[in-house]
């Protein structure tokens, strides 16, 4: 047998019974924002006496936090380990997987494994018609194209690949149709494996993670410009570093958890962005002249995954190395694969609309000018809290819980693994608490139907602080500091031995 080392099973055992129980019987684990939420920031700010903060929260319903607890209650839902669909990469023998999803007490019925590879495909058919009535659905098809063309969400996808993170075998472009084509159910479970990085690809992969990194620094402390010259030598410097070695491991897997979190609730929703239906509810602008807004940003106050594009892209330009065979190409490329628009592209129609290049309708903009007359709480509300949220209600964002999630690594033969089961939540309980973004001075004109908004946008963005701040900037109503809503961010990463 190939896949039944010890350190492999117990990385699959652990994997996969973390993510049905998280779904299951640990399911009020999972949302981004808990249900007391609303109901315990209220009751922290009128335990603080005689504030601001004691008086505006006193005014907020109490009926309304029952109504947001409804539907908070109704959106993630219950169920048994009998009710979860789960789908995974079949190889050879698919009924290692198998076994223990059934073991965990999935049903049979409701298992998908695919395989394309003709060999493999027949090793498993032989493995699994040897099985009798407990067997999963097995198809002959690349997950991807399955992704893209037939209409099943599952609550688990398990995509366990044997190469590296950006790579030949397109396997970011698979995690990246996942979201894009929403076959993962709210809340849902992605536990994707990837081994280390090709020693030949270090330099490059160094290169990456070093603009990834600066990217973000920069980001964080909201430098506005930078020069070239300065950029590309903390990219050397950086990039000197990250060939080490032991330091190249550690930010090659937190970089494998970072980027699939950013996919997920910026960069796929960013692509949906710039279809022409979506732009034509935003703003009066023709489609031609939102095209030439967008292409016209060359730079981003504090947009860090734009930032790290466009230097990507910078890179690929100046290059005089073959592109087919450059990650930063690779990764442009999976992440453009299924869909009409790039990342970069998707990624500047967002930052054309937030900085008003692309300016929104008038009644969205009015409504959103209205945002930075209300009551601050912490943070000052500014116009782009209701501007980023016209955009994600729409384009339906995944948000990964990171206190929920694990990630393992363990070594497969002679190749260090990096895997992660990751919880993802649409938060459509912040989503839909407010209508549509036209009809935005109704819940402004209420209190109580606000300030719930606002309580409850303040658990996403603590659940998003550490690992991306492209959006929701000054949105916090309390200190990341303080107990019970603290930021939360990703446990180390555990080495099975």
């Amino acid at each position: 047998m190939t896949y039944t080392q010890p350190q492999k099973n117990r990385a699959r055992e652990e994997l996969l019974a973390h993510a049905v129980a998280i779904l299951t019987e640990k399911r009020s684990q999972a949302p981004c924002v808990r249900i007391s939420y609303i109901r315990d920031l209220k009751r922290h700010f009128i335990s603080e006496g005689e504030t601001p903060n004691y008086a505006e929260s006193s005014r907020i319903d109490n009926r309304y936090i029952c109504e947001w607890e409804k539907m908070h209650r109704s959106t993630v839902g219950q169920k048994m380990p009998e009710d979860l669909k789960v789908c995974y990469l079949s190889g050879p023998e698919p009924m290692n997987d198998f076994k223990v999803l059934t073991d965990l007490g999935v049903r049979p019925q409701n298992i998908w494994a695919f395989e394309s590879s003709n060999q493999q495909f027949s090793e498993a058919l032989t493995q699994c018609c040897g099985a009798g009535f407990d067997q999963p659905k097995l198809i002959k098809m690349k997950i991807e194209k399955f992704l893209e063309s037939v209409p099943v969400s599952f609550d688990i996808v398990y995509l366990d690949f044997c190469s590296s993170f950006i790579s030949s075998k397109m396997s970011l472009r698979c995690v990246a149709d996942v979201f894009r084509f929403h076959r993962l159910t709210s809340p849902g479970v992605l536990i994707t494996n990837f081994c280390e990085a090709d020693e030949k690809r270090i330099c490059d992969y160094a290169e990456i993670f070093a603009r990834y990194d600066l990217a973000k620094q920069i980001s964080r402390n909201h430098a506005n410009k930078f020069r070239e010259d300065e950029f590309s030598k903390c990219i050397h410097t950086a990039e000197d570093r990250l060939k080490k070695k032991a330091d190249f491991d550690s930010y090659y897997g937190d970089f494998i958890t970072d980027f699939i979190c950013n996919m997920a609730s910026v960069i796929i929703p960013a692509q949906k962005t710039a279809d022409p239906a979506l732009i034509s509810f935003l703003s009066d602008y023709s489609i031609n002249d939102c095209a030439k807004a967008a292409e016209s940003v060359v730079d981003a106050e504090s947009d860090m995954l734009l930032r790290f594009l466009l230097s990507c892209n910078r890179r690929l330009q100046n290059s005089p190395l073959n592109c087919d065979n450059n990650i930063s190409q690779r990764l442009n490329n999976d992440l453009k694969a299924s869909s009409k628009y790039s990342a970069l592209q998707g990624l500047q129609y967002c930052n054309a609309l937030r900085t008003g290049l692309i300016p929104y309708r008038k009644e969205i903009d009015e409504i959103a000018k209205k945002f930075s007359g209300t009551h601050r709480f912490l943070d000052k509300p500014c116009e782009s809290l209701y501007l980023d949220f016209a955009i994600r209600q729409l384009t339906y964002p995944m948000h990964s819980n990171p206190l929920s999630s694990i990630r393992l690594s363990y070594i497969a033969k002679s190749k260090r693994m990096f895997a992660d089961a990751i919880v993802f939540d649409e938060c459509r309980y912040v989503y839909d608490w407010f209508p549509a973004a036209m009809q935005g001075s109704a819940p402004l004109e209420n209190v109580s139907w606000f300030y719930v908004f606002r309580f409850a946008l303040d658990g996403l963005i603590k659940c998003r602080l550490e690992t991306n701040t492209d959006y929701f900037f000054q949105g916090s109503v309390v200190s990341k500091t303080v107990e019970g809503f603290e930021s939360s961010n990703f446990a180390d990463r555990i080495f099975i031995s």
